[in-house]
């Protein structure tokens, strides 16, 4: 991005369409095997979530932001949780939102849909800790 006019950077937005699939489960296990790792040696810094509780709308904001170095990654998950959504208005509880920035400069690379990103690595994480965790010769999950 060095030497390109800030009128002509652009921000990727990604709806959900947009990113279901395109990740394949076995990349999704690959990437959370990975952040594990770099969480193990000290290169991941992510504070505990932020939140603040919305008692009018019976629900709460968090962030969770996050660095890694290496691969150099930042991004911050913006997550909106409403308890009475489904039954009045039809629509999920939880609607999640990620933010990717350049760490260098801060720059925000891409805005994507957080909740089918969220449901993929919940499952790789399992997936993660049961191929390190489990006993030899497991046979069943569950």
């Amino acid at each position: 991005m060095p030497g390109t006019s800030w009128a002509t950077r652009k921000t990727l937005i990604l709806g959900r369409s947009d990113i279901e699939g395109l990740p394949t489960v076995r990349e999704y296990n690959e990437a959370v095997e990975e952040a594990f790792r770099a969480h193990g040696l000290g290169k991941y810094m992510m504070e505990p979530k932020m939140h603040i509780i919305i008692p009018k709308y019976h629900g709460e904001w968090e962030a969770m932001p996050s660095y890694c170095e290496q691969p150099e990654t930042s991004a911050c998950k913006w997550v909106a949780i409403r308890e009475e959504n489904r039954r009045k208005f039809g629509l999920p509880n939880v609607f999640s939102t990620l933010v990717y920035t350049d760490p260098r400069t801060g720059f925000p690379l891409a805005i994507c849909d957080g909740t089918y990103h969220t449901l993929m690595r919940t499952g790789a994480a399992g997936g993660v800790s049961a191929k390190y965790l489990a006993r030899r010769n497991s046979e069943r999950l569950g």
